[in-house]
């Protein structure tokens, strides 16, 4: 009798011990295959999200572009009332743009969208803070983004 009741125990442990085996194992299987589905979903999401965004400043750079050019196609772009218009319809239209601004490349602001004084604005070449930005933007042919600036 005490050989049955000590191989009923050994059988116990053994199955025990194959089922915590078994249960770990489909524990880490399972842990796995969320993680690397966790892992794949927060990817897709960052591209997706790089996209917008790239999307979004390409976007916004045709605009600056097609309102830039409009401008310097126009001499008197300042006393324009079309050309205000146009450039108020676009401001409202594009919430992300705060206000357009042209610039010598001397760094002198020439204009400011919503009738500022130029003259109190300073010269971004001659500003610290504005000076590397706007070097980079002097050297591209794209948008360079820089620092945001309150005047």
């Amino acid at each position: 009798m005490a050989i049955i009741k000590k191989n009923i125990w050994f059988i116990f442990y053994v199955f025990a011990l194959f089922f915590l085996v078994l249960f770990a194992t489909l524990s880490y299987l399972s842990w796995t295959n969320i993680y690397k589905d966790y892992l794949n979903t927060q990817e897709n999401m960052v591209k997706l999200i790089a996209d917008s965004t790239r999307s979004l400043f390409k976007t916004q750079e045709t605009v600056l572009n097609i309102v830039g050019n409009r401008f310097l196609e126009d001499e008197n772009y300042k006393n324009n009332p079309h050309a205000m218009m146009t450039l108020n319809a676009t401001l409202i239209d594009n919430p992300s743009i705060d206000a357009i601004a042209l610039v010598t490349p001397n760094g002198t602001m020439t204009f400011v969208s919503g009738g500022y004084d130029v003259t109190t604005f300073p010269n971004l070449l001659e500003q610290e803070s504005s000076r590397d930005s706007f070097l980079e933007t002097l050297k591209s042919h794209k948008m360079v983004f820089g620092r945001t600036y309150l005047f």
